[in-house]
Formats: C-alpha cells, structure tokens, sequence
C-alpha cells in the first residue's frame, strides 16, 4: 500500500503543476446581435427548472457575462435586451473548467420574460453517470417549516432519505454518513442537531444530493453527497433579505443576509441567524419535558478577482447551541437538568487559477473545529454525567483540472491533522431505578463517590489521492473512471484503493438514460467521542463481549456499492428517475446514543448489506405548478459481533459472532411528495406535502418487551412485528409575496407541520438510540422583506 500511495503521489507531481478540489463550474460568454456586434447592457438568466436553480447577470462594457459557483449539469440559458427577440440556449457544466457560451439575438420586438416548458435537452442529462437529486431556490423557498435550525435536514429528506431523531439522516442503508461539500470542501464531521450546527438556509444557492456514482473527488463518507452552493455577492448590486418568524413552543426567530459586488471584481455575502424553542429536540417522552434550546449561527463569503485568471474565496461560518437535555418522566420529577454547549467554526481560503481556456487549477487551506460540553444538575437520576469535547482539522485539499481530447480530466489530494481532546465521567445516582434500567452490576459499580472518569488525547492524519476521467467511447456512451486511494492514521493505520466506475447510457428516440456503477468507499470512525468509545475501559462495560478487556479496535467503513437505474423524460416538465442498489459493508458504522440524551459514541458491526430501491418523480415549474414524489425501499441486515461504543445496560439482543439481526435504522419504506403552486400576479402561493414512514424494529430481547407494553407511549409500537408503528404526517405552507417594485418585496407566510397532530415515535426503547417522539402540530408564521 505505501508504494502505492507513493507512486500516485510522485505521477501526480509530474502532471499537476498546482492542485485543488473545487466541485464547482463557471460560465462566461457574450451577447451579440447577428452582425456580432457586441450588445451592452442584456439581461442574462440562467436556470434549471427542475431544481427552481436560476440565477441572473448583465453584460458590460464588452458584451460578456458571467456566472460562478454553479453545479455540474444542464442549464438553460436565456438572453434579453431592448429591440431584439429574446435568445436561448442550453450550456453544459461538466468540470470546474470554465465553459464559455456565446448568445446571438435577432432583431426584433421584445416580449415579455414568462416561463416556457422545458426543453427536453436540459430536462435529463444524457452524460450524467452518477445518481442525484437538484434543489434551487424554488424548492428552498417553499419547504414548510417553523424551526430554521431543521430546514437543512428537512430539505434532504425530500430525496428520498430515512429520517431519525434530533436531524439524524440514513440512505442506502448508511448510519449518518452525508459528506457535505459547501464551495468545494468537504465536511466529514458529524452534521445534525446534537453535534455542530449545520447551514443557514440563507446562505444555500442550491443544493445536490448525489446517492450513487460517485466522482473519485468524493471520499471519507460512506452514505451520499450534499454539495452546497453558497451564496455570492460578486456581480451583485446591494441587496438583502431580513426575516422573523414565531411559532409554537414559543418558538422564535430572526435571521438575515446582505450582499454587495463591486462589479465583477469583489463581493461580499454575510448571512446570520438566531432561533430559541421550547421544543428543541424530539423528547424521550411525548410530555416534552425540560426541551428548551437556542441556536445562532453566522457566515460571511468574500470573493475577490483580482485578474481576469485569478479567483480567491474566503469563507468564514461560526454556529453554537445551547440545549437542555430532555428528560424523562422520573427525572422531571426529580429535577434533572442537564444542558449541553455547542460550538463550532470553520474557515477556508481558496485560490483557483485559470490557466487557459482548458485548464484549471485551484488551492485550498481549510479549518474545523468543534467542541462540546455536557454538564451535570444536582438531581440526576438515575445517572449524572459530564463531557468536554472537541476537534479540529485543518488541510490542504485540490485538484488540477483539464479538458482535453474529449475528456474531462481531474487529479486532486487531500492532506489534514486531526487534534482530538476527550474528557468524560459518569456515576450511577439512583440503584433501585438503575435496576429498573437494567443497567449492568459493572456500571453501577461507578457511584459519586468513585465515579468513571476518561481522559486522554491524541493527535492523527488523514490523506486521500484520487484521479479521474470522464469520456465518451461510443455515441450515446458516456464513461466515468476513477480512482481513490484513502489513508487515515488516527487510532489506528488504515488505506484503502477505491476504484470507482459509472456508466450511462442514452437512447435518443425514447428520451430515456440508462445507468450503471461501482464504487469502493472508504469511511474512517467518527471523531466525537472516539477515544472512549476505543477505549480498553468503555470495552470493558460492553455486554458484546466475554472474558476479555479489549478484543477489535474500532476501525473504518468499508462499503461496496453497485447500483443500476435509469432517467426517463415523461414530459417536457417531468421526468421519473428509478435506482436498484446494494451495498456490502465490512465494519458496519452503527453509532449508539448515550441512554437517551444527545451524546453519540461510534460503534462498528463486523458486517453487514443493504439493498433496495428508489423512485422518483420531478415535475419542472408549468403554468406555476412543481412538485416531487418519492418512495424509497430498503432492507438491512447486520452480522455480529459489534465493536466499540459505550453501553451500560444488559437490556441488548443477543449479538455475537455470526449473530445475523435487524438493526434500529432498517426503516423499509419511505414515501415523500410535495406540490408547490405560485400565482405569479396575485403573488399568493402555496406548498402541500407530506411523508410516510414504515416504522424501525426495537431490537431488544423477549422479556424487554414485556417491560415496554407498560410504558407510555407503547400504543405507537407494534408488539407483534416487534415494529415501531407505521406514520403519516402532511405538511402545509401558504403564504403572498407583495412586490412594491422590481428593487423591494415583502413576503408573508404561514407554515403548519404535521396538520392532522399525528402521534409517532422515531423510535421506541432501542438499545442504540433509545426513545424518541415526532412532533405534533406545530403552527408557525414568517415574514420576510427582500431588497435590491
């Protein structure tokens, strides 16, 4: 293996004058009339109506036009200017090379700018040899929601995605393990409610979920992609967006965004949010007991042009939460409160230097740090515990990009130090109610008096090299090769070569593009609460093993991923997408919840599959309707034993070697949708949607099952199936947008979740992740002024 490193990294010195990994395209051109005198002053708009993506820009002084940060695929591109008919055309972002694009206008009557049905060309993607789902403003706009601090999670499970407690996501049968890649860097660390703050819906431009295929540029996550445009204010004049809403459980917010360009040379882009509730996380009991939380949260983006071949982006974004640890009905009663601290930062400097018309090269420093702290009452029962945590890391990461000879060429590394500091203690307050827990005779051995105690630190590394191609061999045939080489050296020295191969297919006459792929993932252990989840003590506690202190390390994901799938254009406004995928996994990530309060400590099963299949269908904006729906069907399995994580109870399912079990995220169906209407004169506009969800097993032993008839909530279980019962919950958002003029807006909104007050369990005595209620009505209203 290290010969193997070694020589990629010596092929790459050879080739690669300069490296980077932005995921990101630009697009530049110019609008002239017939006689290709250069015309100043067009409006230009680009757009992908399926995502609701659009963006505009105006021509200078030499009749060209620009657009940065935009994802890869089809865009329609549209032109218009005084005296001449409106132009269009459709442009291919395929590479962070830069695409240019010219636009001829006739002369001739202007029309008015409305919406046209989408020309089947940008509809589908016949190249596109990875599987994913597009989000633009329209479906960012309208998602029904009240508390801001969820809307990310909420976006992403309209793509077909298993939703758990506190903003957990699986997919494909993957626990938690969505890379996120705002501009072109990757965030490995965990992203949900209970570990670090994730991004301002302010500050998303568009949003792509990529679940299958994928690009050798993207590692150290096992589970899908989200690639994140940020917002910009290059080529922006000053503009902005306040807003504020309330809620129920008295929940409130604010939040705000500015942007200014000094042509297309420098701009600025500042966003900034604050939100409290009194239903914060989803409780352990449907009382909703001691759940009051706050969350703020700050970004700022510059970009500067220095020259017309130099890019430089700067971006800074800081988050904390400050949360009470719901309780219990025992421990309200007794007056437990517990409360946790968040706090996270990160920043990155990227330097992107266009060499010529087919080359590319960028360079980026990055830094994450994330702590957090728990902190104990003075009436904890029937356990009291304390944390102080946190990480950091920071890099270099790249890519060196050319087009050439019809390929699309990209090489890349990424180098970073991980620093890892972990304090945690725990004692047991309470024995009768201890017992009552099942918590093991080894744990209650841990008292005030001699309470658990860890302490320790450590230092670490994690590098990747990969190389990929894309290229047509055949007409119709599009092929995307890569390769990935992973090495992390934290607790443990681990690699891994990953080969990544997808194919597509189109069949012209029938408008339909069918897929293939392969991918070897690799997914190093989470990094919150490693050390003692590694640890020979917490070891020691697990009733996985016998007669031994210690037995495997926990070590990183290995995932094999085939799937097969096929796009097919319905309509000139609708397409259906279908994937079969399976995934084979060696050292299966399956974190566990500390009982049930926010602390997660990673754990590994020997191994595991997955498989199933996902639907979807997309209806592009027509005559003001869009919408989606989606089904997704999974099945899991895992094989003992399981490795790591920190348990005290003996309330587990017999696990051991060879031991085949269902785990507590096998969630077998999913069904999602939603319909969005926009009356563009009377700006009234409205969303309806909704989810269903078929419910996880319980995962815990016969005589468990007695114990948990009793208590409340049980009627939301089915005993039988050994199931938490089936749920179904619709959505609604209706609101006006007023527009004073083309400069100021005002756009009023009601939001209603969960309209029929559903009552449902995420899950229900699970030894993993505990117990968790689903939201009931909640009713919230916003309003919001836009400015430009």
């Amino acid at each position: 293996m290290t010969k193997t490193v070694i020589l990629i990294f010596v092929l790459l010195a050879l080739v690669t004058p300069v490296f980077s990994q932005v995921h990101v395209g630009t697009l530049r051109g110019v609008v002239m009339d017939q006689s290709e005198a250069l015309i100043v002053g067009a409006e230009v708009r680009i757009e992908d109506s399926l995502s609701g993506f659009h963006a505009n820009s105006r021509t200078d002084e030499r009749g060209e036009f620009r657009f940065d940060n935009l994802y890869y695929g089809i865009f329609t591109l549209r032109a218009y200017a005084d005296g001449f008919s409106p132009g269009i055309t459709s442009v291919e972002i395929r590479s962070n090379v830069v695409v240019r694009q010219h636009i001829r206008l006739n002369v001739g009557p202007a029309v008015a700018k409305v919406d046209v049905a989408t020309s089947p060309d940008v509809l589908i993607d016949p190249q596109q040899t990875s599987t994913s789902t597009r989000l633009g403003a329209l479906q960012i706009d309208h998602a029904p929601g009240v508390v801001r601090s969820q809307d990310l999670y909420r976006l992403l499970g309209t793509a077909g995605i298993t939703t758990q407690n506190n903003g957990l996501l699986h997919l494909r049968g993957s626990e938690d393990g969505i890379l996120y890649v705002v501009d072109g860097v990757p965030t490995r660390d965990r992203i949900d409610l209970i570990s670090a703050g994730g991004f301002d819906q302010d500050s998303i431009r568009s949003l792509q979920l990529i679940t299958g295929g994928f690009p050798a540029e993207f590692g150290g996550r096992s589970g899908a992609v989200a690639v994140i445009q940020a917002n910009s204010g290059i080529n922006s004049n000053f503009a902005g967006r306040f807003s504020g809403g309330v809620g129920d459980y008295r929940t409130q917010d604010v939040g705000g965004s500015i942007a200014y360009g000094w042509g297309n040379r420098f701009g600025i882009f500042a966003a900034g949010s604050g939100n409290r509730s009194d239903r914060f996380l989803d409780p352990v009991v449907e009382d909703n007991f001691n759940n009051r939380g706050r969350r703020r949260s700050l970004s700022f983006r510059a970009d500067w042009h220095p020259t017309n071949h130099d890019l430089i982006f700067f971006d800074l974004r800081v988050a904390g939460t400050d949360m009470r640890v719901t309780n219990n009905v025992v421990q309200e009663q007794s007056g437990q409160r517990q409360t946790q601290r968040l706090r996270n930062d990160a920043e990155s400097v990227s330097w992107q230097r266009i060499w010529d018309a087919d080359t590319v090269t960028n360079l980026v420093f990055f830094r994450r740090n994330y702590t957090s702290e728990l902190s104990p009452s003075l009436f904890d029962i029937p356990i009291t515990a304390t944390q102080d945590r946190g990480h950091t890391r920071s890099g270099l990461i790249g890519s060196y990009s050319r087009s050439t000879r019809g390929h699309d060429i990209k090489f890349g590394f990424e180098a970073s130090r991980v620093r890892l500091r972990e304090y945690f203690s725990f004692a047991i307050t309470d024995a009768d109610i201890a017992d009552d827990m099942e918590i093991s005779d080894a744990a209650q051995e841990f008292t005030p008096e001699n309470p658990f105690v860890f302490q320790d630190a450590t230092r670490g590394s994690y590098a990747a090299l990969y190389a990929q191609t894309r290229f047509e061999p055949f007409r119709n045939l599009s092929l995307s090769l890569g390769i990935r080489v992973d090495s992390s050296n934290l607790l443990t020295a681990e690699s891994q070569v990953s080969p990544r191969i997808a194919v597509a297919y189109v069949v012209p006459r029938a408008q339909t593009v069918i897929r293939a792929s392969f991918n070897r993932l690799f997914q190093p252990p989470q990094l919150e609460n490693l050390l003692l989840s590694d640890s020979p003590q917490a070891r020691a506690l697990s009733p996985f093993l016998e007669d031994t202190d210690g037995g495997a390390r926990v070590s990183a994901e290995r995932v094999s991923a085939y799937e097969i799938g096929a796009t097919q254009r319905l309509t000139n406004f609708a397409r259906l997408d279908l994937s079969l995928w399976q995934r084979n996994f060696v050292n299966y990530a399956d974190p566990n919840a500390f009982f049930s309060t926010t602390i997660v400590f990673p754990n590994t099963v020997k191994e595991g599959y997955a498989y199933g299949a996902d639907v979807r269908l997309g209806i592009a904006e027509y005559r003001g309707f869009s919408g989606y729906a989606s089904y997704a069907n999974g099945t899991i399995h895992q094989i003992g034993p399981v490795i790591g994580g920190l348990f005290l109870t003996d309330e587990f399912i017999e696990i051991g070697e060879g031991t085949r079990f269902v785990p507590d995220h096998d969630q077998r169906n999913v069904v999602a949708f939603a319909v969005t209407y926009r009356a563009p004169r009377s700006g009234w506009f409205m969303t309806f949607g909704g989810r269903h969800e078929s419910g996880v097993p319980l995962e815990v032993e016969d005589d468990r099952l007695v114990d948990l008839m009793d208590t409340p909530g049980a009627d939301l279980v089915n005993f039988e199936r050994e199931r938490v019962r089936p749920w179904t919950v619709f959505d609604l958002q209706t609101g006006w947008r007023f527009q004073r003029s083309d400069r100021r807006s005002l756009r009023l909104e009601l939001n209603l979740l969960n309209i029929f007050n559903t009552r449902f369990a995420y899950n229900f005595g699970s030894p993993f992740e505990g117990t968790h209620f689903g939201h009931r009505r909640m009713i919230g209203g916003r309003a919001t002024v836009d400015f430009r």
